[in-house]
């Protein structure tokens, strides 16, 4: 279900690192989080597969840390690029 991609395999290692939770279970909940991902307008070449191991991961952050979630939201917004500066 992670196809193999290395941040997907990363992230579900050290997922099942953290909370002890069987691979099946993790498997499971990737399956479920991956047919709630909207399929339309989405490019040929993206991984449900890592965008479902991205919500587990928020999702597991919101129910333990909810505080947390804010400013990583926040953050996602923002543009790889750096800000222009003012002058």
């Amino acid at each position: 279900m992670v196809d193999n991609l290395p941040l997907a395999v990363a992230q579900a290692a050290a997922y099942l690192d953290e909370t002890g939770l069987p691979a099946d279970e993790y498997l499971r909940l990737l399956h479920t989080r991956a047919a709630e991902l909207p399929a339309e307008n989405v490019p040929t070449d993206y991984s449900a597969s890592l965008a479902a191991s991205w919500q587990v991961a928020f999702d597991r952050l919101a129910n333990d840390d909810p505080a947390a979630l804010e400013p990583l939201a926040l953050c996602a917004q923002f543009a790889p690029e750096p800000f222009p500066s003012p002058c």
